[in-house]
């Protein structure tokens, strides 16, 4: 598998910076395996670790339940329901955008707000109504 490597060289392969990684080690999130005069040591196998808290990272979760997720503590099965519903949520929106702005720059109008095309532009970005599970587990909306 190869010499341990170091973190400037983890850094270097995963775009992360040094500093974020010595806070992932003190969290625990991301632990070096072993230490070699006084520098920290990572096993070439969590580059893909590393990877997976950026790419978590980038979706929303938070370094807890990154956490939470990859070592699989409990209840990670809930969380990640969770965080796919929020996902697809987020898509939804994203798709949305891009319609709109699609559509838009087929329009050829000179300014976004006034074109005939993206009327619905200021149903966009709105909170969403998120919904509520009761104790019976019945879902309500929240006004």
């Amino acid at each position: 598998m190869g010499d341990p490597l170091t973190i400037g060289e983890l850094a270097a392969r995963t775009g992360v910076p040094a500093s974020t990684l010595r806070y992932y080690d003190r969290i625990g999130l991301v632990p070096a395996t072993a230490r070699s005069g006084g520098q920290r040591r990572y096993d070439a196998k969590v580059i893909g670790r590393v990877r997976a808290v950026t790419l978590c990272q980038r979706s929303g979760f938070s370094l807890e339940e990154i956490g939470r997720l990859l070592d699989g503590g409990r209840p990670w099965q809930a969380l990640a329901r969770r965080k796919v519903e929020e996902l697809q949520g987020q898509i939804a929106e994203l798709e949305q955008t891009k319609a709109l702005l699609r559509s838009a720059l087929e329009c050829g109008c000179r300014r976004l707000e006034s074109c005939g095309r993206a009327a619905h532009l200021a149903t966009l970005g709105r909170p969403r109504q998120a919904s509520l599970r009761t104790p019976s587990g019945a879902a309500t909306k929240r006004a």
